[in-house]
């Protein structure tokens, strides 16, 4: 018997002109859902208490220690913000999580997506309409300009939304027109537009996030857990309880903080999630030079860290991506850009041994390297949805296999591939593409080999190659199809594109 205990971060009930227009105003709502096995219980309880008891005296917190406690203005520049209590407290806090192999399932949603995701819940991927394709391009045109017609009309509740949203897709399309620019995003508002104009002008908005609860059964079904106990963070009007037996979850009961530290634990990585998102929106920043005018990189400043904060990052990794990892441990929507990001951070930070290694490269090329990934992701994630090629836990191929942009045979757990042939002697491959396995986890290239695309591991010494050419890729210096001379002397690599 296992019990799982629900908190979120910033949830809106609904949009206010206030809460929209308010400095510290979140466009994602994240929920977070922390679970053991009952009979480690005690053993959890009374190490929180322990831990509580310690940072309530450090924090001079009379009540309940919450994440709140750490997040005002603290996450300016992710960790890198952090004063000594600050990264204690979450150290000690993920040391519980980590050390008792706690289950953690985070949901990520944008809330405007969340009224885009409603208005489309009828229409489903097919040769005429490309739904997914198109939840994502009207949710990131809303949440990225914040029409204002269009928020007046979420919180004025008069049944305006739907035609004050049509009335800033077509001027959208309009400019994009007149400019020649984003054809795939204004194929996409036609297609909103015509869906929009079937609907009735009494389109009603709900707001039970009852999504976070649909992400939740398919990871309980991939642990292949059946017996639980969900305790979810009493509210007012119960409807987060409702929303999770609409869901068809049992078992389920709304309970108080200062009774379960499992709702604690929750609370405190929603908490830290939700701010580490909301800071990497208030940090990405447009680069200086004319090479970077029109590419955003995250603030030096996130850079700028010390061994600590380097080892926070990584405990955090491990907690929210690696710890019992199975497909759906985060639960998103299409439009999650800023928290592909996050995971790309994370992943980035994770790449360095040490602290010394991390110094040994400038902010400048911190900045360019963790864009390089995050673009290439995220160009990774919109070419899988619109090419619809998406890989189900439920539906893998017994041999794990599937095929890269390229034609290549590739496999889930890629240490199956051999290593790209280098030797003392030059040789020369004609390389189709490179890229990385993962999240950036290893380096790999398509080369063409009878006739036949064929992939293959590169060295980890190679990894920054791999990088600056993804770099170049991602600005529209695509180096690739090319002829490349590969040679080894001495252990050092040389490469030379022909």
């Amino acid at each position: 018997m296992h019990t799982f205990f629900y908190d979120e971060s910033e949830h809106s009930r609904t949009l206010t002109k206030n809460t929209i227009t308010a400095e510290n105003f979140s466009e994602n709502f994240v929920a977070c859902i922390v679970g053991y096995p009952n009979e480690i219980r005690e053993e959890i309880e009374q190490q929180y208490l322990k831990f509580d008891e310690i940072y309530k005296k450090l924090f001079t917190v009379k009540d309940e220690l919450k994440s709140t406690n750490i997040t005002k203005k603290k996450y300016k520049s992710g960790f890198a913000s952090f004063k000594k209590n600050d990264l204690n407290l979450v150290n000690d806090l993920l040391d519980i999580v980590i050390d008792n192999k706690l289950f953690i399932y985070i949901s990520v949603f944008n809330k405007f997506e969340y009224l885009i995701l409603q208005l489309l819940s009828n229409y489903r991927n097919s040769l005429i309409i490309d739904a997914d394709n198109l939840r994502y391009s009207i949710s990131k045109l809303v949440a990225l300009y914040r029409p204002e017609n269009v928020y007046d009309a979420v919180y004025r509740n008069d049944n305006s939304f739907i035609d004050e949203l049509k009335i800033f897709l077509g001027k959208v399309y309009k400019d994009n027109e007149k400019e020649d620019k984003r054809p795939l995003e204004n194929q996409a508002i036609e297609q909103a537009l015509i869906i929009l104009n079937e609907y009735s002008s009494d389109f009603v908005l709900d707001w039970n996030y009852s999504i976070a609860f649909q992400g939740f059964k398919k990871y309980m079904s991939e642990l292949d857990v059946n017996d639980y106990h969900l305790v979810i963070d009493k509210e007012g009007a119960g409807k987060t309880l409702a929303a999770s037996k609409s869901e068809g979850l049992e078992n389920c009961e709304e309970g108080k903080s200062d009774e379960y530290v499992g709702l604690r634990i929750a609370d405190f990585i929603a908490g830290i999630t939700s701010s580490l998102l909301k800071s990497i929106s208030n940090s990405l920043e447009y680069g200086s030079t004319e090479d970077t005018k029109k590419l955003q990189f995250i603030k030096k400043d996130w850079f700028t860290i010390r061994s600590e904060h380097l080892r926070l990052y990584k405990k955090l990794k491990t907690v929210i991506i690696d710890q019992h990892k199975v497909w759906d441990k985060i639960y998103s929507g299409k439009y999650s850009d800023n928290l592909i990001y996050l995971i790309c951070i994370l992943h980035y930070f994770d790449s360095f041994e040490n602290i010394n290694d991390f110094r040994k490269i400038s902010g400048e090329k911190h900045q360019i390297r963790l864009n390089s990934m995050a673009v290439s992701t995220l160009q990774h994630e919109f070419e899988r949805m619109r090419n619809k090629i998406k890989i189900d836990a439920t539906k893998i191929p017994e041999d794990g296999t599937y095929y890269n942009q390229k034609g290549a045979k590739c496999y889930i757990d890629y240490s199956k591939h051999g290593m790209l042939p280098i030797k003392d002697e030059a040789v020369v491959y004609a390389v189709l593409n490179v890229g990385f396995f993962g999240n950036f986890e290893k380096a790999c290239i398509t080369i063409m080999e009878n006739d036949t695309p064929v992939c293959y591991l590169l060295p980890d010494e190679l990894k920054e190659w791999s990088f600056n050419m993804v770099a170049l890729a991602n600005v529209g210096v695509n180096p690739f199809p090319a002829e490349v001379e590969f040679k080894k002397t001495n252990d050092i690599y040389n490469i030379n594109i022909l």
